[in-house]
């Protein structure tokens, strides 16, 4: 709470372009910058690669950007995020939530052997999903990296220009949509116009609208890609059944096909041992019966008849329905459902096809 309240302080101190933003159209971004670790210990080549990122994102005519600098013109707040207590979820979403943030951007750097890792992701500041990644190495060459700094946020930035909606930090603004995805199997990987955004289920938020490429991927299974059409205001949803892929499939059924046989044999001799019982119950009956003992051994010939022939029908039953024979995955329908919000046009069902595109039916 230390960071919210320190945040809620800095809206009303820090300058009039950052705090006057209700009718400003930009995507509100906070840059953390990047932070040095593993072997990087010189805060002003750290401050540098910081002030490159920022560069490019200030550069975009799209973003409204808040750097460290911005901060600690009222909060004395240090250019490393780690310094300031920041390296968690919980505190980039209190510092989305108290700067009104759509768009969280923080990155790390740190050297290894003969050269310098860097990474730098974007990240949606109310659902703490990644929007845009990327990382790159370079030789331990402080120029070099400064290029790859530019480099790396430039990429960053194009990736995550499809999914800029128009946002104040709430949900998402008219002129954004979102999607919501499930898959059966769960826990597909989801990307948006080729940038990861999550797994499934999740809800995509601050989409641009238009027509987007989805595409699904998950071990052991085909991966799927579709259009998506993304309208303002509204969310489009999406279930996609998965299929397996042929190879494990076939793996899979014979799997299943020794289980079904060892529970089809284990269902006959069930129901011929139920048969037998019962002939032998209707057996015993009759001879209760003929045994002339009376009303009394009429009747009780009767039923214990009437139990044979009841254990009879139930074994012939079993007979006559063996459990259902496994079906191939790749014998089953698979298919993608795409629903648009309300009165934005019709659902579309794309029937999967093993070894070719979806294929779209109406």
């Amino acid at each position: 709470m230390r960071v919210a309240l320190l945040f809620a302080l800095l809206l009303g101190t820090v300058t009039p372009t950052l705090a006057q933003t209700g009718s400003d159209s930009r995507l509100r971004t906070v840059v953390l910058g990047i932070a040095g670790r593993r072997g990087v210990e010189d805060r002003t080549l750290v401050a540098a690669l910081s002030s490159v990122v920022i560069g490019v994102y200030g550069n975009d005519p799209t973003r409204l950007v808040i750097g460290p600098d911005d901060i600690s013109r009222a909060l004395e707040w240090e250019a490393s995020k780690q310094q300031a207590g920041c390296d968690n979820s919980a505190c980039l979403a209190e510092v989305g939530a108290a700067l009104d943030a759509a768009r969280i951007v923080t990155g790390t750097v740190d050297a290894v052997g003969e050269v310098f890792i860097l990474s730098l992701t974007e990240i949606d500041a109310r659902t703490l999903e990644p929007v845009a990644r990327g990382q790159e190495e370079v030789t331990k060459n402080e120029a070099a990296l400064l290029d790859a700094t530019k480099r790396l946020a430039t990429d960053v930035l194009r990736k995550s220009a499809s999914l800029a909606g128009n946002t104040t930090g709430g949900a998402f603004a008219a002129n954004a949509g979102g999607i919501e995805i499930a898959s059966d199997p769960g826990g597909a990987q989801i990307l948006v116009s080729n940038n990861v955004v999550g797994s499934t289920p999740t809800r995509i938020d601050n989409v641009a609208p238009g027509r987007h490429m989805v595409r699904l991927t998950r071990p052991d299974y085909e991966t799927v890609e579709f259009e998506v059409p993304v309208h303002a205001g509204g969310t489009t949803q999406v279930k996609a059944e998965l299929r397996l892929m042929r190879k494990i499939a076939e793996q899979n059924i014979e799997i299943r096909n020794a289980r079904w046989r060892d529970e089809d044999q284990w269902n006959q001799i069930g129901g011929w041992t139920k048969v037998g019982i019962g002939v032998v119950g209707v057996g015993a009956g009759l001879g209760i019966m003929a045994s002339g003992a009376g009303d009394g051994g009429l009747v009780g010939g009767l039923l214990v008849g009437a139990a044979g022939a009841g254990v009879i029908a139930w074994g012939a039953g079993g007979l006559l329905t063996p459990p259902p024979r496994p079906i191939p995955e790749w014998e089953l329908e698979r298919k993608v459902t795409v629903t648009p919000p309300k009165d934005k046009g019709d659902i579309e069902v794309k029937v999967l096809q093993e070894g070719r595109a979806p294929n779209a039916t109406r």
